[in-house]
């Protein structure tokens, strides 16, 4: 079959739309179906900034039988509905002629609202995707009755009803799955981060991960890995294609996985013994990394240059709420080893949740203080509610949640108290109204990073320095919302006038140092200092 898969341009926040990267699930899919014999076109409307009418210009004499869509946002899915209102509209008669299959997080967790948006659907494809496709796909090839696919969703007409099979097996063996197909590889270069994927799924139940409703656990383990060898060897071939490529991002949530050390170990061997001179960036949870400091010392000395850590709260209330099985100690823990070992460290961190109180927002800032290396953003952050997970249900059952106005993918939800609220609405006018001046501090923590990345002595002189303005600027905002009744707006433009020029200062000295690159394919940031 002719098959276009399409990644819809939604861009995201200001702190991921510069990035240049590909589409990893899209990857995979295109190498298992050719493998099979199917004809794929890859049009990634994110990366080149395609309208739909631009998208379907470029699609619309192809003759495809299968329009693909890998949608992860409510922002994706309105691109693809205004896409395939001019592409398919319903009162054509080629709509029928098309099939058109949706994959991802938004229509694995929400089928009905996907359906209801995207009406043209034949069928979605629930969770991990290779699988399922191919046996969607030889269905409608031989005109055969697609329902009793296992892992998939339909619209039933005479039931007036969305039909959700049972769960397809999830695959085991991940190094039986081709490498993914890449189409910025050329493109890219030593600032760029490759994304790889060395593990699928986590073993974890937070209650507010999307992992395991999007990979629909029926049977086997929530997480597989690839050997040591298989990614090495992925490696090896990239770099063969551009060596110029230098540093790798691992995507799995988890890494170093829940077994013994040995894969991590080997892969560090082997990295060291056949690939010198990379650079890798990886996830981990912090009741793991607490405990590996003989391996991440191994990992450095491989070229891990970076951790990521799903910390979350400096609340051991909120932390329990989020079913974390983990304390504040052991992220403070995590944190130190990692800092001991000599590895840089980034976070997630999430200030306000259904539950969270005055009191929850001062243990945030005192435990924020405490680690440091704070990227503003997380001050500001606010637990996302995703339809089907567990934070989601419990939300609902206490609190009168409803579909954020601005976003449309998740659900928001009350504050406990008049101050939390107003401090949220702060924070939502920072990230949503001022995301030049959120911008300017984002690219701060970027050049920060890039110092890392490169050993540079001031660099905890700069991690310092940054982490205590953009403490200085939360506390500002924190106490004008428990101690004055001046409205949320005029906080926001007193804040930005009292720091703005702290702030074009450290990035003038950032700038001096070369650090404000973020891609071998983007311009550097600019910035005008009046």
């Amino acid at each position: 079959m002719k098959i276009a898969l399409i990644s819809p341009n939604d861009k995201g926040s200001y702190r991921n739309a510069n990035f240049l990267n590909e589409n990893l699930g899209l990857g995979y899919l295109w190498a298992y179906l050719e493998e099979r014999g199917h004809t794929i076109t890859l049009c990634d409307a994110r990366f080149h900034n395609y309208t739909p009418n631009q998208a379907k210009a470029l699609l619309e004499n192809e003759g495809f039988d299968v329009l693909g869509f890998s949608i992860w946002t409510g922002e994706g899915a309105e691109w693809c509905q205004d896409f395939l209102n001019i592409f398919l509209p319903m009162d054509n008669h080629n709509h029928k002629k098309i099939h058109v299959i949706l994959g991802g997080y938004f229509p694995t967790l929400q089928p009905e609202r996907s359906f209801k948006m995207l009406p043209q659907t034949t069928a979605i494809v629930m969770g991990e995707g290779e699988i399922v496709f191919d046996e969607l796909l030889n269905t409608l090839m031989s005109q055969q009755d697609f329902r009793n696919i296992k892992g998939i969703a339909y619209y039933d007409t005479q039931q007036n009803k969305v039909i959700t099979t049972e769960r397809a097996k999830i695959l085991e063996d991940l190094d039986t799955l081709p490498w993914p197909k890449r189409y910025l590889i050329d493109k890219m270069g030593e600032y760029d981060e490759v994304y790889m994927e060395g593990s699928r799924g986590c073993v974890f139940c937070c209650t507010f991960c999307a992992i395991r409703p999007f990979i629909g656990i029926g049977s086997g383990s929530p997480w597989r890995h690839r050997s040591a060898r298989s990614v090495v060897e992925e490696i090896k071939h990239l770099k063969k294609q551009n060596p110029t490529l230098k540093t790798f991002r691992f995507i799995d949530s988890d890494f170093i996985g829940p077994s013994e050390h040995a894969r991590a170990l080997e892969f560090a061997d082997l990295v060291k013994q056949e690939v010198p001179g990379i650079k890798f960036h990886i996830e981990g949870r912090a009741v793991s990394i607490s405990k590996s400091k003989n391996l991440l010392q191994k990992l450095k000395e491989a070229g891990l240059f970076r951790v990521y850590l799903g910390v979350e709260s400096g609340s051991q209330k909120i932390l329990n709420k989020m079913n974390k099985q983990t304390t504040v100690q052991e992220n403070i823990d995590a944190l130190a080893v990692l800092n001991e070992v000599g590895v840089d460290c980034t976070y997630g961190f999430i200030m306000f949740t259904p539950w969270t109180t005055e009191e929850d927002i001062d243990e945030n800032v005192k435990f924020l203080k405490n680690v440091g290396n704070i990227q503003m953003n997380k001050f500001f952050t606010e637990l996302l509610l995703i339809p089907n997970t567990a934070a989601y249900k419990m939300a609902r059952r206490d609190f009168p949640i409803e579909i954020k106005d601005d976003d449309r993918t998740y659900y928001t939800y009350p504050s406990l108290s008049p101050e939390v609220g107003r401090v949220r609405k702060i924070a939502k006018i920072f990230e949503k109204k001022q995301t030049d001046f959120m911008n300017r501090l984002w690219f701060i923590h970027r050049g920060i990073r890039n110092a890392h990345r490169r050993n540079l002595p001031e660099t905890k002189q700069y991690e310092s320095a940054s982490s205590n303005l953009f403490l200085k600027i939360f506390d500002f905002c924190w106490k004008q919302a428990k101690e004055t009744s001046i409205i949320e707006k005029n906080i926001v433009q007193h804040c930005m006038e009292h720091f703005h020029g702290e702030i074009n200062q450290f990035l003038d000295h950032l700038k001096q140092k070369d650090l404000l690159k973020i891609s071998s394919y983007t311009d550097e940031f600019q910035h005008n200092v009046s």
